[in-house]
């Protein structure tokens, strides 16, 4: 099996490049007679890694080690090497015949040997080879269990029961909401997966395994008791799939007035993940300029207790960390390809705009303001950040979700693409390749994510809106789909169109409401990508706050 593998090949990985609890796997097309182009993108320098593609199977190896979704012995195409200097093991290789395959899925999954000793396997990856179908969602909202769904926030899709399947926390005024994903559907499992004494009013989550042991954790942000803002924290998983005081919680010593969104990663590169945190609207100049924080785990570099979090004393007092606008999301990526994990920085004000950041890592978790020189200058009024290679030039592209009611798209850095090897970690505004138009459902856009729901080799865009008075109809705003035109699409991978058909009838939306977050999730086992929205409710219709579920047709 492929832990054996790598175990052997790695036995004498040095303790210093140390684990990073991630690996992310790009894949490009598949062709019956071609050749593959596979990236694992990691910042386990130096460590061994391999490729998989092969059918989809299921294996469950032995915690912290991942879960294994292609069977090694009877797999189409393996490939073996290391991670580079700039953080990617990356093949462009004949593939065998897959001719009989065409039109089936492909599970494409990478994995490496960590210095933690563990098995680091990416999220798999469906494939279609000679891709000749689009994807289709249908609505499938009122199979959802009936829960209480009001005023729903950022959810995450994670597999916090380690079973194979992924599941889904969503977040809200209730709280978190744990749903069950049984292969047939969700099962709202709340109540036997946290006791409600530690299930505020939260809006915010993400998933990492920050303690190591192979079951995904949970970090929650925006939280309430009656009103009362709570501290950050990091509710960890008991190694059943259940959270709260029980299994454990730790409380992000964050000084900032409040926190609007969370990114994790390794900043340092001493096998531990750390977290960066903004205000967003919640900045309070009494408090002082500070609208960032980075959150070091105290163990490794550091030298302290593992699992335990201090703040960044140099990072709070950087020149770049002050309150020109209030910094509204943060994302971290490796933008120049030299193996460590850099910060971009969506931010907004109630003016006319303020620029976006980009933040570079010197590898151990220093960061210096490139902004000025590395991307273009802007205005923006952002509410998201978000780093993916749309073009497959193996280099991270940047999205930012802005508003178009003050600032027009054409002054705008929408979505801005990196230069790559020419000039790496340098961006320039996209407006050619991404449409550059004023679109009035998209008029306020909060959130993005990306994936690639139609199984052909490159990632397209979700875009969520928040609800607004409309001219061609009262209420404009509703989730909106870019497809990457490489692919299916036949057309120059990196561009995008937007899909006329999805989330509409008759030309005509389902709905249209606040879009609070989503999340992407193979629901019913056929490993192409279903689609969880969630909802805040409409402007004037706050009761309107059904949240949604969208299955995928592809497969």
């Amino acid at each position: 099996m492929i832990s054996t593998l790598l175990l052997m090949a790695c036995a004498a990985l040095p303790a210093q490049n140390a684990s990073t609890g991630q690996a992310e796997l790009d894949a490009g097309p598949l062709s019956s007679f071609g050749s593959a182009e596979l990236r694992l993108r990691s910042t386990e320098i130096g460590a061994p890694a391999r490729i998989l593609l092969g059918r989809p199977s299921l294996r469950l190896l032995a915690p912290p080690n991942g879960v294994l979704y292609v069977t090694p012995g009877s797999a189409y195409a393996s490939f073996s090497g290391t991670i580079a200097a700039d953080g990617l093991f990356e093949i462009s290789a004949p593939l065998p015949d897959l001719s009989a395959f065409a039109g089936a899925t492909v599970i494409a999954q990478g994995g490496l040997r960590a210095a933690s000793g563990a098995v680091l396997l990416s999220a798999p990856r469906a494939l279609t080879p000679d891709a000749a179908s689009s994807a289709g969602f249908d609505d499938l909202s009122t199979t959802l269990p009936a829960s209480n769904f009001q005023e729903s926030g950022i959810p995450v899709a994670v597999d916090f029961d380690r079973d194979g399947l992924t599941d889904l926390v969503a977040t809200g005024a209730t709280g978190l909401r744990f749903y069950r994903n049984t292969g047939a559907g969700l099962v709202d499992e709340t109540a036997t997966r946290i006791p409600a004494l530690d299930n505020p009013e939260c809006y915010g989550v993400l998933a990492a395994d920050f303690n190591a042991d192979g079951f995904e954790d949970l970090a929650v942000w925006t939280r309430f008791d009656n009103g009362a803002a709570l501290p950050s924290a990091i509710l960890h998983n008991d190694g059943a799939g259940s959270f709260g005081a029980a299994a454990g919680i730790t409380l992000l010593p964050i000084t900032l007035a409040g926190v609007s969104d969370l990114a994790v990663g390794d900043v340092d590169g001493d096998g531990d993940l750390d977290l960066l945190a903004c205000d967003g609207a919640q900045h309070n100049p009494s408090t002082g300029p500070q609208v960032l924080a980075l959150l070091r785990d105290q163990g490794g570099l550091q030298g302290g207790t593992p699992g335990t979090y201090a703040e960044d004393a140099a990072f709070k007092n950087a020149a770049f960390n002050v309150d020109f606008g209030s910094a509204t999301s943060v994302a971290l990526g490796d933008c120049d390809n030299d193996g460590d994990l850099d910060l971009a920085v969506a931010r907004t004000s109630g003016g006319n705009g303020v620029p976006n950041l980009l933040v570079l890592n010197d590898g151990v978790g220093v960061f210096s303001d490139v902004s000025a020189a590395q991307l273009p200058f802007f205005l923006d009024k952002s509410s998201d950040a978000r780093f993916a290679d749309l073009d497959g030039d193996g280099y991270l592209d940047l999205l930012f979700m802005n508003s178009h009611v003050s600032v027009s798209p054409a002054d705008s850095g929408d979505v801005l693409y990196n230069l790559g090897a020419a000039n790496p970690g340098v961006y320039v505004d996209g407006a050619a390749r991404f449409p550059d138009q004023f679109i009035e459902d998209l008029m306020i856009r909060l959130y993005s994510l990306v994936a690639d729901v139609d199984a052909d080799g490159d990632l397209d865009v979700l875009i969520q809106p928040h609800e607004f008075f409309g001219s061609s109809r009262p209420f404009v705003g509703f989730p909106a789909l870019f497809l990457n035109q490489g692919g299916v699409q036949g057309g120059t991978r990196g561009e995008f169109v937007q899909d006329s058909a999805f989330f509409r009838l008759a030309g005509l939306p389902w709905a249209t409401f606040i879009s609070s977050g989503a999340a992407f999730l193979d629901l019913d086992g056929d490993a192409d990508l279903d689609l969880y929205v969630g909802s805040k409710g409409g402007i004037v219709n706050a009761a309107a706050n059904g949240d949604w579920l969208l299955r995928n047709d592809l497969f």
